[in-house]
């Protein structure tokens, strides 16, 4: 089994964005998500207005180094060229435009929002009122039917450890802290590698040690931060918390709202040649 994240990169407008979905693969091959993930962009395509369209499609695997496959691809709605060149079809919205849809997990406990741009200006009406369209209606249907038909999903938490602070010092010749807990803070299998932690309640909420931190675990109970970190002469209380990620399967699918998400500029474009400076 392997956890693949797929990004879909999409132009339109002089601007661009991404989506990304998680796959549970039953092959560490990327080949083989690669397929799966071209028959999902097919289906999100037909949401696009023909300003608009799947540029490039990366997939790589969670928790791993820089594996990541890319594909350039072009995937476009369905349209008619007229006599004079020009595509037919329906018009996108503004760029910022984005239909939002809460996904949810089996058991309705977790969720998570995705924000869908580039979608038909038919279906945003006045102070983004969201418009039933019929055949819009069809082409998101059979987006949900295949999003749903899994095991596609998010990488999100799934449970949490918080465990008392008991000192925290210098690293020996180093700039970094080092955290040591009361108990068993992170999991098996996870030393020698990164990890996220948070710290919250030193000097009574008052020290810099408190937040989120990129650390490197030694043990199930001591860890260092990756980045220097100054360590007060007196540090009271606190408390470290590891949050457990892993794959949550999509099992519902509720488009909401019209809402406002930013897009950037064109991604995979290469900023050209920039014109030299005047000297002197």
């Amino acid at each position: 089994m392997a956890i693949h994240k797929v990004t879909f990169v999409f132009d339109g407008r002089q601007c661009g964005w991404s989506e990304s979905h998680w796959l549970s693969s039953i092959d560490a091959s990327h080949e083989l998500t690669m397929d799966a993930a071209k028959k999902l962009a097919a289906k999100r395509a037909m949401l696009l207005g023909v300003e608009c369209f799947i540029k490039a499609i990366r997939v790589s695997t969670e928790g791993t180094g820089p594996d990541a496959m890319l594909r350039y691809v072009k995937y476009r709605p369905e349209v008619i060229e007229s006599a004079n060149g020009n595509l037919v079809g329906e018009k996108a919205a503004q760029k910022d435009v984005a239909l939002q849809i809460r996904m949810e997990n089996a058991a309705h406990t977790q969720h998570k929002l995705i924000f869908l741009r580039g979608i038909w200006d038919a279906v945003e009406g006045d102070q983004g009122e969201y418009i039933d369209n019929d055949d819009f209606r069809v082409a998101l249907d059979a987006y949900r039917k295949l999003l749903l038909s899994g095991p596609w999903g998010w990488f999100g938490s799934t449970g949490r450890t918080k465990v008392k602070l008991s000192n925290v010092q210098r690293g020996v010749n180093t700039d970094s802290a080092v955290f040591s807990f009361a108990a068993n803070l992170f999991p098996d299998g996870l030393a020698g590698k990164r990890a996220r932690i948070r710290i919250s309640g030193v000097n009574g909420g008052q020290s810099n040690l408190n937040g989120v931190h990129v650390v490197s675990v030694t043990d199930r109970m001591t860890c260092s931060s990756e980045f220097p970190l100054a360590v007060a002469n007196r540090t009271e209380n606190g408390w470290g918390s590891y949050n457990v990620y892993d794959f949550i399967q999509y099992a519902s699918f509720d488009d909401q709202k019209i809402v406002t998400r930013e897009t950037g500029a064109p991604l995979l474009e290469s900023p050209g040649r920039r014109s030299k400076k005047a000297r002197g």
